[in-house]
């Protein structure tokens, strides 16, 4: 499994190490000072910058972050990656240092995406200018990367209050990009923009008409020219194959095979951008709090030989996917201006209908293909069918397997990209106010079932025991207690806003009237599945290997496993190993195959020299 599958956090002080204790879900990075007992300051970072060449760091991180992005994570892995680069970048002394701290376990890591991050803009800013050269040593440079942890430590927020601690670090975290894998997100989202939407039009402009409006090309030869720049860094998990790959030029070598000169400076526009516009955009700014934003509208950087670096793998993925939704997402919010909120709604619930379709359509595919008379998954038309007196309160799905039951809402909803990037607390309890309503839907869904308004095909109410509420979300969602805590909570006296869910907070279950009995069933607390979650379980479940019910089952059984994501449920406690969703590949296939077609109408490709 890749490493951006998995949305660790990663704590630096005192405070997190307790709660690595305490929850189990934290990675405790290295610092300079752990290493030498001094601790380096943003001065003293901008000093080693200037003595090594700008391009030489920037080849070092992207390498470094291809081959994690790309490598197969779990905590051994991670922690043998680290050693061997600990050997690689330091002297014997401070490598075998690093190594005893993580063999231990006091530590897990020294490199992580905030850190290469930070350090680019350092790079960017004050190294020096020509092409990569080869380093004499690489000790400056370790030592440069340990001394960007001290300088996140130090100038890191406080709380008083470790769970808002957690939530603070957990929506920086995700502020930076979304982890996820390239080979969900691309498919996901050309299925999406490109095949359900040309399949069910929007009314009035498309999708495709809007894009061209804001970038001048439709969506699939955007998608095409994204997966151009990603091909060459896709699946390589060492330094050799990059090497192989002659990558700090490849990039170059492929936006030559470009027959329309002015399609090929479009590209570069979309994508990239060179020393001086990133300086101008970074200077003056402290580079502690200064957004990352720029990266994520331009993950390439544009090297005085032509040719491009990606800054972060993982935002180049999201620019190539995700980028499209949110550049008509912004589009159609601007387009019914000064009507803003009616074009946003409108492009919310167009979208929102087709993400549902998505949803529906694989658990289709779990719980309805394999002919199992004990499982089955009913979508909300199904059960509008049989429910026409109920004017609402139908949920937008339904599982019934074996004695358990399974209600399902689903929502494009997201936190506000700014509120993550810079951990906003009181955004982020504004935000909650959409997810709440959510929420409330599941607990409606369950007393219109039970009480007959809605009825699903096929259920036996005496036979359920167990009832579990999933809110299945197209975007990532921070979760932790603190997240929790603001979802299930009752909001605080005088605030007017009813708020009845189940079961009651802080319970983990409760039991409530369904069927023949009194109190004959255990209602359990809601839980939060995202998109990539749903496709990572899919070829788990259809294999039989698990069971949706047993899953929330066990990771309901403690409020420590109740309040993280399934995600990292799998991989940190149940150690999954994920399994090749076949659904997901062929659909990847299919959709390169199409991305190639696109290309070959703009492009000249060398077959012969591999590209």
């Amino acid at each position: 499994m890749d490493r951006s599958n998995s949305p660790f956090w990663i704590p630096s002080n005192q405070e997190r190490r307790l709660q690595r204790t305490n929850h189990g879900t934290s990675l405790v990075f290295i610092t300079w000072q752990d290493v030498s007992q001094e601790s380096i300051d943003i001065a003293h970072l901008s000093t080693l910058a200037a003595s090594m060449r700008t391009e030489t760091i920037l080849a070092y991180i992207s390498t470094i972050d291809i081959v994690m992005s790309n490598s197969h994570f779990n905590l051994s892995n991670l922690h043998g990656q680290q050693q061997e680069l600990a050997q690689y970048l330091f002297p014997k002394k401070i490598a075998d240092h690093i190594a005893a701290l993580i063999k231990r376990g006091e530590r897990d890591t020294f490199i992580h995406d905030e850190q290469l991050l930070l350090a680019a803009k350092l790079a960017i800013l004050h190294g020096k200018p020509g092409p990569p050269d080869q380093m004499e040593s690489l000790h400056i440079l370790g030592q440069f990367l340990l001394g960007v942890n001290d300088v996140l430590q130090t100038g890191e927020k406080m709380s008083d209050s470790p769970d808002e601690l957690e939530l603070y670090l957990i929506l920086r975290r995700q502020g930076l990009h979304r982890n996820e894998q390239i080979r969900y997100l691309l498919p996901r989202y050309y299925d999406l923009l490109v095949t359900r939407s040309n399949h069910v039009p929007k009314v009035g402009r498309s999708l495709d008409e809007a894009f061209r409006l804001e970038t001048g090309i439709g969506i699939e030869e955007y998608l095409g020219f994204s997966f151009l720049y990603l091909t060459p860094f896709f699946g390589v998990t060492n330094v050799e194959t990059l090497q192989q790959k002659d990558f700090l030029s490849i990039i170059r070598r492929y936006e030559e095979q470009f027959r329309d000169l002015e399609m090929r400076e479009r590209c570069q526009e979309f994508f990239s951008r060179n020393r001086a516009t990133f300086s101008k955009t970074y200077e003056g700014e402290d580079l502690l709090l200064s957004s990352n934003l720029p990266f994520k509208h331009h993950p390439l950087f544009r090297m005085e030989n032509g040719s491009a670096l990606p800054i972060s793998f993982s935002l180049l993925g999201e620019k190539a996917t995700m980028g499209i939704y949110w550049v008509l997402y912004n589009h159609f919010t601007e387009y019914q201006s000064p009507e803003a909120e009616k074009g946003n709604n409108e492009f919310t619930t167009y979208f929102g209908t087709l993400f549902q379709d998505y949803a529906s359509d694989l658990l289709s595919r779990i719980f309805n293909e394999q002919d199992d008379p004990e499982q089955h998954f009913y979508d909300e038309n199904s059960i509008q069918l049989v429910s026409k007196k109920a004017d609402e309160g139908k949920p937008d799905g339904i599982i019934v397997t074996n004695n358990c039951m399974v209600i399902l809402e689903m929502t494009t909803s997201s936190v506000q990209a700014k509120v993550m990037e810079t951990g906003d607390l009181a955004g982020f309890r504004q935000d909650m106010k959409k997810f709440r309503k959510k929420i409330k839907q599941l607990s409606n869904a369950y007393d219109n079932i039970a009480k007959g308004r809605v009825v699903v095909p096929g259920l036996n109410k005496d036979k359920i025991s167990n009832v579990y509420q999933i809110l299945v979300l197209l975007h990532p969602f921070p979760q932790c207690t603190e997240s929790w805590r603001l979802l299930r909570e009752p909001p605080k006296a005088g605030i007017a806003e009813k708020f009845d869910i189940k079961p009651p907070y802080p319970k983990l279950y409760d039991w409530y009237p369904f069927g023949r009995g009194i109190l004959s069933t255990q209602v359990h607390q809601p839980q939060i599945l995202t998109m990539e979650e749903l496709e990572m379980l899919e070829p788990l479940l259809r294999s039989g290997k698990y069971s949706f019910p047993d899953l929330f089952n066990s990771k309901l059984r403690n409020s420590v496993t109740a309040n993280m994501s399934m995600k990292n449920f799998l991989l940190m406690f149940l150690n999954v190993e994920e399994l090749e969703n076949r659904s997901m590949t062929t659909l990847y296939k299919t959709v390169t195959d199409k991305m190639r077609e696109h290309l070959i109408n703009h492009i000249e490709f060398a077959e012969s020299s591999g590209s």
